[in-house]
């Protein structure tokens, strides 16, 4: 599980070519597969940033944060006494 991307390109051309990186990340028999510029909602250029993105991706998973629709999730705020009794 990690990165990668989708071209025909191998090795260090694959690093450094424009197509966009994707993250992987299997939790409890469960895979999350993201492109991860979408998910992070920022451009995603060098390997290093990938990296650093897939960490974030990973985190996501683990708190349960991770939107399959391959947008962060938005962390809801502590329940208010007005918001409860709406509910």
């Amino acid at each position: 599980m990690g990165l990668y991307k989708l071209c025909e390109h191998k090795g260090r051309e694959r690093d450094r070519c424009s197509h966009p990186w994707w993250g992987s990340y299997q939790l409890r028999g469960r895979s999350h597969r993201v492109s991860l510029a979408r998910w992070s909602g920022r451009e995603v250029t060098s390997k290093t940033a990938a990296h650093a993105v897939l960490d974030e991706l990973r985190k996501a998973v683990r708190e349960g944060a991770f939107d399959s629709k391959h947008q962060r999730a938005e962390r809801p705020g502590p329940m208010t006494c007005d918001a409860l009794a709406d509910l």
